[in-house]
């Protein structure tokens, strides 16, 4: 089949890959750990992000002497994500 966009003077391949990330923009993410326990973690608990600014939240309020059911969510919400991630990391990978 011919597909005009996959010519070489065409400078964008709108073939997508079939791991479903259609994106045309895809950050570029070097992974020091297992790839498998990463991705498992950031697609079924939270993506990095998410993560980075959970751990921030209770860092800052925990810095500035907060108290209270704010930073009690935010601890709950962190020590969650642990156990999450810790059961991802005991299962074997396929």
């Amino acid at each position: 089949m011919f597909f005009p966009f996959s010519l070489p003077f065409f400078p964008f391949n709108f073939h997508g890959p079939s791991s479903g990330d259609l994106s045309l923009f895809s950050p570029q993410v070097h992974i020091a750990g297992n790839p498998q326990i990463e991705k498992r973690v950031v697609t079924g608990v939270a993506s990095y992000g998410t993560q980075l600014g959970t751990l921030s939240k209770v860092v800052l309020a925990l810095a500035e002497g907060e108290e209270g059911e704010h930073i009690d969510q935010h601890i709950a919400r962190l020590k969650g994500r642990v156990k999450e991630i810790d059961r991802i990391k005991d299962r074997p990978c396929r």
